[in-house]
């Protein structure tokens, strides 16, 4: 299949993808900037992954739906089974409601001079409050006025609000 006909495919699973329950991508996320704001009918959608609404499309062959996975994985740096269909559906509105431009835009807007490593190093450097890092903590007690980390050398931390970072 020439990158034309794919092209075509991928958009065609798309637009099936995100016409559910007689909603289309556009009244499904009429705010992709504020998705919280209503209408937010997406919300009925938010426990499916993208494999299972593929599963739900029965006018693709089963290779084509594997097609459309391999293109949207990258995105979610995930399978498509651990990738949440809302997830992808606000990519998708953000882009237009149309696949190729929202991989174009993907791949125009990326943060530069280091990336995200650059940004995560930024963020730490401003940061004022005590760190600890490489700490494992084995148990977290929150109040409404504090929170008690224990670390697995059984050490406590007390404080009044947390942020707790996982490396990818």
């Amino acid at each position: 299949m020439d990158s034309e006909a794919s092209g075509a495919m991928l958009e065609a699973i798309a637009k099936a993808l995100f016409t559910i329950d007689g909603h289309t991508s556009r009244s499904l996320m009429p705010y992709p900037h504020d998705s919280n704001r209503t209408p937010s009918p997406w919300k009925d959608y938010d426990h499916l992954t993208i494999r299972q609404r593929l599963d739900q499309l029965t006018q693709f062959s089963d290779l084509e739906k594997e097609e459309f996975e391999s293109q949207v994985a990258s995105l979610g740096s995930a399978p498509c089974s651990e990738i949440g269909f809302v997830e992808l559906l606000r990519w998708y509105a953000l882009g237009g409601h149309t696949l190729a431009q929202m991989f174009e835009l993907c791949g125009v807007y990326k943060l530069g001079k280091g990336g995200m490593t650059n940004l995560a190093k930024e963020i730490y450097n401003d940061y004022l409050g005590d760190i600890a890092t490489k700490a494992v903590v084995k148990h977290i007690d929150q109040t409404s006025s504090s929170i008690t980390i224990r670390l697995e050398d059984n050490k406590e931390i007390q404080c009044e609000s947390l942020i707790c970072t996982l490396p990818l």
